[in-house]
């Protein structure tokens, strides 16, 4: 589809279906309310994209990257914003706005956020998948990992911690934590002793 034809048919609100829209300049577009459903976008770079109250349905993000991008009140639902090729690769969103936004039963997996206000601001993550994203770039106060279908080996900072514990209902003691990279230092376990070998002299051990 080329970018005529999409700007046309948005602007008489139809919904974009089953299009492969990789191939489009995505760069300062704005398209909002806008609609897609089981479309393909692969290797798209959203900088500066205005999408605010878009509606994704079955949609596919292959290797995107979300800089700049508004998506306020946008919606995913059932989309998947990560590569599982032989190198797994996800997309990335930064300095992006995040506000509101609902990824509803999304695989997010790899996908990693750089300065990006994301679960502090209402953002609806129910189902979705983060098994090793990045979120040490991201607010994550509202985060919890209860509602995600699965976060297998999230990346987080030693900071982020505090407040995704906070988020499960545990109360976490900072004064009482260990420094990070402290040594944990264990019992002393007694050594088994060498047999005695003998040097033909005199002295006690041999004696």
């Amino acid at each position: 589809m080329d970018a005529a034809i999409l700007e046309e048919r948005l602007a008489r609100g139809e919904a974009i279906e089953d299009a492969d829209l990789g191939d489009l300049d995505w760069q300062d577009r704005a398209h909002e309310d806008a609609a897609f459903r089981d479309c393909r976008f692969t290797d798209v770079g959203f900088s500066n994209t205005r999408l605010p109250g878009a509606r994704f349905a079955g949609c596919r993000f292959l290797r995107c990257r979300f800089s700049h991008a508004e998506l306020r009140e946008a919606s995913f639902e059932d989309c998947v914003f990560v590569d599982r090729g032989e190198a797994p690769t996800g997309c990335g969103f930064a300095f992006s706005d995040l506000q509101a936004v609902r990824f509803l039963r999304c695989d997010l997996s790899f996908a990693a956020f750089e300065r990006s206000d994301l679960f502090s601001i209402d953002m609806e993550l129910d189902g979705a998948k983060l098994d090793r994203a990045d979120l040490s770039g991201a607010e994550v106060s509202g985060l919890n990992l209860l509602r995600l279908a699965s976060f297998s080996r999230l990346r987080i900072t030693a900071d982020q911690q505090y407040a995704l514990l906070s988020a499960l209902g545990v109360d976490v003691d900072p004064e009482r934590m260990p420094a990070t990279g402290a040594a944990v230092r264990t019992a002393p376990r007694d050594r088994p002793r060498s047999p005695a070998r003998s040097c033909g002299c005199s002295c006690p051990d041999c004696g």
